[in-house]
């Protein structure tokens, strides 16, 4: 592990946090310098307004919290469960970017997918991480290293 040559040992908890720790901090410089930021960065004058860079913001945070039980599961080789949550919140998703579009501009867009992330997908994911706790893992190989363990699987991929 690369964090390992430094001293240092990430565990899933202190990744996750410096995750969402990170997203939060761009939130705020997004915040507080986003327009100038972006007029910089596109050469030209630019009006963006203080609603939208929240939505940014917003999605940018709701975002960052999904992909930490997303990858979880994802790790678990647990799929389908994945693509049904995100598939009930992508329809939710549609229903609000169409409904706040018209009173919120872009920002409602943006609005309408954080929305259906932090109320549909992250904490269906999360449910499924807390019933996945207690369950026992089950490993496919002996991991004492014998071959006549990994054979049968070694034959499936043939």
């Amino acid at each position: 592990m690369a964090c390992e040559r430094y001293g240092t040992e990430l565990d899933n908890e202190s990744g996750s946090a410096f995750l969402v720790g990170a997203t939060v901090g761009d939130s705020i410089i997004l915040l507080v310098y986003g327009e100038r930021l972006l007029r910089w960065w596109l050469h030209g004058s630019l009006e963006i307004s203080k609603s939208l860079l929240w939505a940014i913001a917003a999605w940018m945070l709701s975002q960052a919290l999904a992909r930490i039980p997303h990858l979880l599961l994802k790790g678990l080789s647990i799929i389908r469960f994945q693509i049904v949550a995100f598939c009930v919140a992508t329809m939710v998703a549609f229903g609000l970017e169409f409904a706040l579009s018209p009173y919120l501009g872009v920002a409602g867009i943006l609005w309408g997918t954080t929305l259906s992330v932090l109320f549909i997908s992250f904490p269906a994911m999360i449910w499924q991480c807390f019933r996945l706790v207690d369950r026992p893992v089950k490993l496919p190989v002996d991991l004492t290293g014998h071959q006549d363990a990994v054979a049968p699987l070694i034959k499936r991929f043939d």
